[in-house]
């Protein structure tokens, strides 16, 4: 086998490393925003993450 082909096959994985990252930047702005958003809600019920989130998250997983 030659590597005659390596040479092309480093601008795609750049490429997904780079799409890789941005999904895991959305995704944690994504869960830093749902949780900021109800974070006065659970604070008046005085409730901890996994016990506001958890209810919410077994419902989820019913459907």
């Amino acid at each position: 086998m030659t590597f005659e082909m390596l040479p092309t096959v480093t601008p795609f994985l750049i490429g997904f490393f780079v799409i890789a990252a941005l999904a895991v930047i959305a995704a944690v702005v994504g869960l830093t925003d749902a949780l900021s958003a109800t974070r006065r809600e659970r604070i008046v019920r005085k409730q901890s993450i996994p016990a506001f989130y958890g209810s919410r998250l077994r419902l989820a997983a019913q459907h």
